[in-house]
């Protein structure tokens, strides 16, 4: 089952050729929870959060949080002057193309 980015998405198509799903193929999906909106869909992984009485809370996003996420972080590359690369949040990158279990 392939992922197909919603319309009216945040992200730039045009920013350096990528099209939303070749954004959002550069991470792996599951079924479950978004944090940012709580929808429930397929997410990825973006990491955790540990409180200090020992809880984890696993922090998964949509792909339309994704392409938020990474439109926010286009900006913030080209306000800062330094390389946007799309594909690396949550601090792994994905090398082949995704798949959806």
């Amino acid at each position: 089952m392939d992922y197909t980015a919603p319309p009216n998405h945040p992200a730039d198509p045009a920013e350096k050729g990528m099209t939303p799903d070749a954004i959002l193929g550069l991470y792996n999906w599951t079924a479950g929870t978004c944090f940012r909106c709580g929808d429930d869909d397929f997410v990825t992984p973006l990491g955790a959060v540990d409180t200090p009485r020992g809880e984890r809370y696993e922090l998964d996003a949509c792909g339309c949080c994704i392409l938020r996420l990474e439109a926010e972080r286009r900006r913030y590359a080209l306000r800062q002057g330094i390389q946007y690369r799309p594909g690396t949040l949550g601090g792994t990158a994905q090398d082949g193309p995704a798949s959806m279990s």
